[in-house]
């Protein structure tokens, strides 16, 4: 769930980000606002408390979130181990589609085109979760199809695939099969995603130079820097967001 509590004193709005085992962490409402404007109440009722259900996640994704918002994917997605790594993306693409965070989505397409040229391979677990829980038309779940359409030459996918493991997912295997008959000749992991990030509303600027990468692909829009000199300061003067625990060890 979501409390939204005002500092009246600082002229800053802070939410309280909770899960179903009571667990919640704080993060600026401008920042939630700027990236999630649904799990952010309208203005008129920011004084008061509110309450958003988030119980259907796990406390780590959440966390993640929140990370995400503060530091990016440079320092949140990035650096996830790889053997935990797709099934983490899987989960936060859906706490991405159920509220709508289109950069957050465009964040994890690049990170699983990361994940391809390092020669990764997801594991029908995360093949399983991403059809059971994501919808008909996901990026996300095209992108694994494709995976396996065009299988790695690596340690990693050797075996992965049996039939045993195929029942499990009927619609992947047929997926698979379909596109395997209108296969082209070019991987598609070679054009990059830049086809594939979806439509981010605000006009949204590049960020600092030390964000941006040499690599040939277009990496997604980023947050307004505007916001982040913003936050920073708010930060300079009420602490940075900490979680209940961390505040109880304060």
């Amino acid at each position: 769930m979501i409390r939204v509590d005002s500092l009246r004193f600082l002229n800053v709005t802070m939410v309280e980000l909770s899960t179903s085992g009571g667990h919640f962490v704080q993060v600026h409402g401008d920042n939630l606002r700027a990236v999630c404007p649904r799990l952010f109440p309208s203005q008129k009722h920011a004084e008061h408390r509110q309450w958003v259900d988030l119980t259907n996640m796990d406390d780590d994704i959440v966390d993640l979130f929140v990370q995400w918002i503060y530091y990016g994917p440079r320092d949140t997605l990035s650096p996830l181990a790889p053997d935990e790594a797709f099934m983490i993306l899987a989960k936060l693409q859906v706490f991405a589609d159920d509220w709508n965070v289109p950069r957050l989505k465009n964040d994890i397409i690049w990170q699983l085109f990361m994940l391809r040229r390092e020669k990764r391979c997801p594991t029908m677990s995360v093949v399983e979760f991403a059809f059971r829980s994501m919808a008909a038309s996901s990026t996300f779940r095209s992108i694994l199809v494709d995976w396996f359409v065009w299988p790695l030459d690596s340690a990693d996918s050797a075996n992965l695939v049996t039939v045993d493991t195929l029942e499990k997912v009927p619609r992947f295997a047929c997926e698979v099969v379909v596109k395997y008959q209108g296969k082209s000749s070019q991987d598609p992991f070679m054009k990059g995603p830049d086809g594939l990030y979806v439509a981010v509303v605000e006009e949204i600027q590049e960020t600092a130079s030390a964000e941006k990468s040499d690599d040939e692909w277009q990496k997604p829009a980023t947050r307004d820097p505007k916001c982040n000199e913003q936050v920073t300061d708010e930060v300079a003067r009420s602490g940075t967001p900490r979680s209940k625990g961390q505040q109880e060890e304060g």
